[in-house]
C-alpha cells in the first residue's frame, strides 16, 4: 500500500508579494503538523519574491518547495502549478497576504481522520496588518440548505488529494484570470461528500481596500461574470447537471448576474452599457423566477432580481444617479 510522504500539502501562489510573503512562509513553517508540504509559485514576480523564495527552500529544503512560472498565469495557474506537485493526503490553499496559526493544519488534518472526511473546513479573521477587524464564519453545516451557494472559502479547507488529482477527479482553476475560487467551487461542491469543521478561526485573511472588487473601472471586475458562465457551461456537460439544475442555476445567478450587476454601477465612473446587456442576456438563460431557491430568496432580493430582468439600464441609471449623488452630497459637506 502506498503512504503518502505529506499528511498536508499546502499551495501558496505569490506575485510581487516581497513586502509580505515572509509572514505567510513563516506560519506555514512553523505549523504543528510535521509532515506537511509547502509549496510555494511565483508567478513571474518582478520584485525581490524569487530570492525570498530561494532562501527558504535552501534553508528547508525537505518541506518547502519552490516553482517560478515563467510567465504570470494569475492565481489559477499558479495553483494548478503546485497541484501538479502536490504530494500531500490532503491539500490546502494559502494566499501570499495571508497567515495561519500554528495548529491549523494539524487541527484540520485531524478531523479529517475521525470520519474519513474527504473536506474539513474551519472559520477566519479578518485582518488589516495590524489588527483584527472580525471574525466570520465560513460554512454553518447545522444550516447548510445549497452547498453550491453555501460552500465557503476555499483557504480555511482542506481537501483529499483525488478532488485535484488527474487521475480521479482533476478538478482545476481557470488561468489567466480573476474569481478562480468561484469556478472551481462549483465542481468541488458537486463531488463533497463528507464534509467536517472545525469550529475554530486559525485563518487570518487580508482585509484590501485596492482588491479588485473596491478599485473603480478596474477592467477584471467583469471577470465574475465570465467565471460564473464558464462553470455554468461546464456544469451542463455533467451528467448531474439535471440533479444539480435548481443549485447551479441560482449560484450563477447570484455571481454572474445579481452581484456583478450591482457591483459594476457601484464601480464604475461611468455605466458599462455592453456588460449589462452581457448580464441580461444570462439572466434571460436561466429563468431564476421559477427556481426554488430564488423564491425563497429575501423580498429586496427578489424586487432587485425582478429590476434586473425587467428594467436592466433604467436600473443601472437610477442605482448609478443615486451613487453619484451621495458621493456628490458626501464630498460637499464632509470632505470625502
Amino acid at each position: 500500500m502506498l503512504v503518502n510522504r505529506f499528511a498536508v500539502s499546502v499551495v501558496v501562489p505569490v506575485y510581487n508579494g516581497e513586502k509580505y510573503i515572509r509572514r505567510c512562509v513563516d506560519s506555514l513553517l512553523n505549523q504543528t503538523l510535521e509532515n506537511i508540504q509547502i509549496i510555494i509559485v511565483n508567478d513571474a514576480s518582478t520584485d525581490s519574491t524569487e530570492a525570498i523564495l530561494s532562501e527558504y527552500s535552501n534553508k528547508n529544503p525537505e518541506k518547502v518547495t519552490v516553482i517560478t512560472l515563467p510567465e504570470n498565469k494569475k492565481q489559477g495557474g499558479a495553483r494548478n502549478a503546485g497541484l501538479d506537485l502536490a504530494e500531500g493526503e490532503y491539500i490546502g490553499f494559502v494566499d501570499a497576504d495571508d497567515f495561519v496559526k500554528n495548529e491549523m493544519f494539524e487541527r484540520l488534518y485531524e478531523k479529517a481522520l475521525t470520519s474519513d472526511h474527504d473536506v474539513v473546513d474551519s472559520d477566519y479573521l479578518i485582518h488589516d496588518g495590524e489588527r483584527i477587524l472580525g471574525k466570520e464564519i465560513s460554512v454553518d453545516l447545522d444550516n447548510l440548505d445549497n452547498v453550491f451557494s453555501n460552500y465557503g472559502r476555499l483557504w480555511t479547507k482542506i481537501f483529499k488529494k483525488h478532488f485535484f488529482c488527474k487521475k480521479v477527479l482533476g478538478i482545476r482553476f481557470p488561468e489567466n484570470i480573476f474569481y478562480e475560487d468561484n469556478y472551481v467551487q462549483f465542481f468541488l461542491a458537486a463531488e463533497t461528500k463528507n464534509m467536517g469543521k472545525v469550529n475554530d478561526a486559525f485563518y487570518f485573511y487580508s482585509h484590501n481596500p485596492n482588491s479588485t472588487t473596491r478599485v473603480v473601472d478596474n477592467p477584471r471586475y467583469f471577470d465574475r461574470f465570465k467565471t460564473a458562465v464558464m462553470a455554468f457551461e461546464d456544469f451542463k456537460k455533467r451528467e448531474d447537471y439535471t440533479k444539480y439544475k435548481d443549485e447551479i442555476n441560482y449560484r450563477v445567478y447570484n455571481l454572474g448576474v445579481y452581484i456583478t450587476f450591482l457591483g459594476l454601477v457601484n464601480n464604475h465612473s461611468q455605466m458599462p452599457l455592453d456588460k449589462i446587456k452581457e448580464i441580461n442576456n444570462l439572466n434571460k438563460q436561466l429563468n431564476i423566477s421559477k427556481n426554488k431557491f430564488y423564491k425563497k430568496s429575501s423580498k429586496k432580493y427578489k424586487f432587485f432580481g425582478f429590476c434586473i430582468l425587467r428594467f436592466p439600464y433604467l436600473f443601472a441609471f437610477i442605482l448609478y444617479t443615486r451613487l453619484k449623488t451621495i458621493q456628490l452630497v458626501n464630498k460637499l459637506y464632509h470632505g470625502k
